[in-house]
C-alpha cells in the first residue's frame, strides 16, 4: 500500500502545495545567499584591484596609505587589510585589534605565488562572535600580496530575516543550501 493512500485529497493536495512552498523559498533562499557571496566577492576582487593599480603608478608606501584611510573610513570593525610576502608573512596591515584571531591562509598565498590562481576567497567563523568574515588574497605587485577582510555581520542578518519572514511557517531548513552558498569553501577565483 502506498504511504499516501490513506490521506484524502484534499490532504494530498495541502502536502503537495507545502512542497512546492518550501521547495519555492528553498530556491530563492539559495539565490539571494548565492548573490550576496558573489557581490561580496566582486567588491574585495575590485579593491584587491585598486590596490594593484596604486601599487604600479605609485608605489608601494602609497598602498599602505589607502589601505590605512580605506579601514578607517569603512569601519576597523568592518573590513581590514594586510600586505603580505610571498612567503605569506605580513609586513604591513590595517589595526587588526578586532581582528587578531584571524590568520594567514599560507596555502592561498602559495596558491596565488605558484600562478594556479588570480583571487582565493574563504569564509571564516570568528570565535566568540556570531558573524563570518569573507577574505579574499591576490597579488598587488611584485613580490605583495593582500590579503582583506571583510565582516558579513550584514548578509548574515539579511539572511536571518529572510529565513525568520518566510521560514517561520514552512518547517525546512533547505538542507543547509543557504549556508553553503553563503560562506562557501575556500575556493580560487581564475580571471
Amino acid at each position: 500500500m502506498a504511504p499516501y493512500a490513506f490521506l484524502s485529497i484534499d490532504a494530498l493536495v495541502r502536502i503537495d502545495l507545502h512542497a512546492l512552498l518550501r521547495n519555492r523559498l528553498c530556491f530563492f533562499y539559495g539565490l539571494i545567499a548565492h548573490t550576496l557571496r558573489q557581490r561580496l566577492d566582486s567588491q574585495l576582487s575590485g579593491k584587491i584591484s585598486e590596490f594593484e593599480a596604486i601599487f604600479n603608478l605609485q608605489g608601494l608606501q602609497e598602498v599602505k596609505s589607502a589601505v590605512l584611510i580605506e579601514s578607517q573610513a569603512a569601519g576597523e570593525k568592518k573590513i581590514f587589510f594586510r600586505l603580505l610576502y610571498p612567503s605569506g608573512v605580513a609586513f604591513s596591515s590595517s589595526n587588526m585589534s578586532y581582528w587578531q584571531t584571524i590568520g594567514i591562509n599560507r596555502a592561498a598565498v602559495r596558491r596565488l605565488v605558484e600562478g594556479r590562481a588570480v583571487r582565493v576567497y574563504e569564509t571564516l567563523t570568528i570565535p566568540g562572535r556570531p558573524d563570518r568574515v569573507r577574505i579574499a588574497y591576490g597579488i598587488i605587485g611584485r613580490g605583495v600580496v593582500a590579503q582583506l577582510g571583510y565582516s558579513m555581520e550584514s548578509d548574515t542578518t539579511f539572511i536571518a530575516i529572510f529565513k525568520k519572514i518566510f521560514f517561520n511557517h514552512v518547517r525546512t531548513d533547505c538542507n543547509g543550501i543557504g549556508s553553503r552558498l553563503v560562506h562557501g569553501p575556500a575556493r580560487a577565483f581564475r580571471g
